[in-house]
């Protein structure tokens, strides 16, 4: 039985992912509008730590060490974090007293704290403070893997599903929605990608939450289950594991959904720029389109095609960081969720 099933309570679930993951193609298919039972963040399934992403997009703060922020920048990040974190608790409260389960989506480099960042981007020696933390009436501890502002007692509260693509087909595809954002020099002069085109963040909150097994809100024979990896490659190409994913969180599989209507113009129009941007695939699509999987994929063939697109230099770099993030990738690919046919 599921979590969903077997617990008067209504459940929190969380989806970590990292950028171009097919987050969004995943949170289509499984139509929440739909599930009985169930309620999904207000924008585009979550993204509630986005306003604060975005502050600490600034290039000002993105190029700087956490060490060197001006008192008033750093006080700055503080109020945004801890307005997403109000607004996220509100939020899920409300929907659990309604007897509502919550699924949430959030990129993982959304919720790093600005130490984690910096130690990703200028080394792990020229940080010499505590990790930054959130205030929650729940606790405060922030143990080594959490990567988070959240405290420890918060994420679990949360039954987390940690959804992974290859590096080789996710990395490039945010370069090219970086390119519709930014031009090219600055781009590739920009040392920001590696905060987003990483997968350490996410392999260390996997960590995080199968050492605290037994403290996941669910009965002691689920636990075993959480934290659950899915691969895009399994989403777009194994409807099945899609079903039973669905089984163990207390959706009806019924309702999945792998055909829709293309997202028209006069939409879109209404929409910010960088949405369509990062959707733009999924918006011109009528259903889930079967090559976008990392089937027969070569490294060293996808670089060659980089060049070409890209030119030398981000093609190098992008490869850089693929062949960086492999270990990880294919550490948590180990731990994916397999049904039947899957388990190749």
């Amino acid at each position: 039985m599921s979590p969903a099933t077997t617990n008067r309570e209504p459940l929190r679930y969380y989806l970590i992912s990292y950028p171009r993951t097919a987050s969004s193609l995943f949170l289509k298919i499984l139509a929440l509008d739909a599930q009985p039972g169930f309620s999904t963040g207000e924008y585009e399934g979550g993204y509630f730590f986005m306003p604060a992403y975005n502050d600490l997009y600034e290039p000002s703060l993105r190029a700087t060490c956490v060490n060197d922020w001006t008192p008033d920048q750093r006080g700055r990040i503080q109020d945004s974090l801890q307005r997403c974190f109000d607004k996220q608790q509100q939020w899920v409260e409300s929907a659990q007293a309604k007897g509502l389960s919550v699924f949430v989506k959030e990129h993982a480099t959304f919720l790093a704290e600005p130490t984690e960042r910096s130690r990703l981007l200028f080394g792990s020696k020229t940080v010499n403070e505590p990790k930054w933390t959130v205030k929650y009436d729940g606790g405060a501890t922030h143990s080594k893997l959490n990567i988070t502002m959240l405290p420890d007692e918060y994420l679990l509260t949360w039954l987390p599903t940690f959804l992974i693509r290859h590096p080789a087909l996710a990395f490039p595809s945010l370069y090219r929605t970086l390119l519709k954002r930014e031009d090219s020099e600055k781009v590739s002069a920009d040392n920001f990608a590696a905060l987003v085109a990483t997968v350490k963040w996410t392999r260390d909150l996997y960590d995080f939450y199968v050492q605290r097994r037994g403290h996941l809100p669910c009965s002691p024979g689920q636990r075993d289950e959480w934290p659950i990896v899915l691969d895009a490659d399994d989403v777009i190409a194994h409807p099945r594991t899609v079903s039973v994913y669905c089984e163990k969180l207390g959706m009806d599989p019924r309702q999945l959904r792998y055909t829709w209507d293309q997202v028209g113009p006069e939409h879109m129009s209404r929409m910010r720029a960088e949405q369509v941007i990062m959707r733009s695939t999924l918006y011109a699509s009528t259903g889930v389109m079967q090559n976008k999987t990392s089937d027969g994929l070569d490294i060293a063939d996808e670089v060659n095609k980089w060049k070409t697109e890209f030119g030398v230099p981000a093609a190098e770099h992008i490869e850089m960081l693929v062949r960086g993030a492999m270990p990880d990738y294919e550490y948590l690919r180990a731990k994916r969720l397999r049904v039947d046919c899957d388990a190749a």
